[in-house]
């Protein structure tokens, strides 16, 4: 009788529903299953994040990451803090931008840098350059803190910082 409860049990595990998203690097189809407890928790906790390790309350070991001397990576990281918003309007501008089925493959953490960058006014067509290179698959890995804006014939005509 136990061999037959676990044949049926492994038959049926298949068929259960699983919450399958990417906890490492959720990207707005993630986003968008979540409810809204599970939205503000990923965003208090990246807001504290972002602000913690820019403040250096995690201690200097997050510093050496973006130079070599000394203070020099305090500058650098400062960009990332993300100070002057709440966690409504954090949630809610994610909601908008996923909104669009074009931008939910961009990740979740480049995501909030975007909506961050909207509520302090960034200019549309500056946002509108970095959904276009966060829609090509394009990451803070793969290039330097700017985004350059070229014309026709090539040359950059405005760098943009991003996050």
């Amino acid at each position: 009788m136990k061999k037959i409860i676990c044949i049926v049990l492994l038959t049926l595990l298949p068929c259960l529903p699983v919450h399958a998203f990417n906890l490492m690097n959720p990207t707005g189809n993630d986003w968008l299953t979540w409810d809204r407890s599970t939205q503000i928790g990923y965003t208090a906790g990246f807001l504290d994040g972002a602000n913690g390790t820019a403040l250096g309350i995690f201690g200097d070991s997050y510093r050496f990451i973006t130079g070599e001397k000394a203070g020099e990576g305090t500058v650098l990281i400062l960009a990332y803090a993300l100070n002057g918003v709440s966690i409504a309007q954090i949630i809610d501008g994610l909601n908008q931008l996923y909104a669009n089925p074009e931008n939910r493959g961009i990740p979740t953490s480049y995501a909030v840098h975007v909506v961050y960058k909207q509520l302090r006014d960034a200019p549309d067509q500056d946002i509108e350059q970095i959904l276009l290179w966060l829609r090509s698959g394009a990451s803070f890995e793969t290039r330097s803190k700017y985004l350059s804006v070229r014309n026709s014939a090539g040359i950059t005509i405005k760098r943009i910082t991003f996050p």
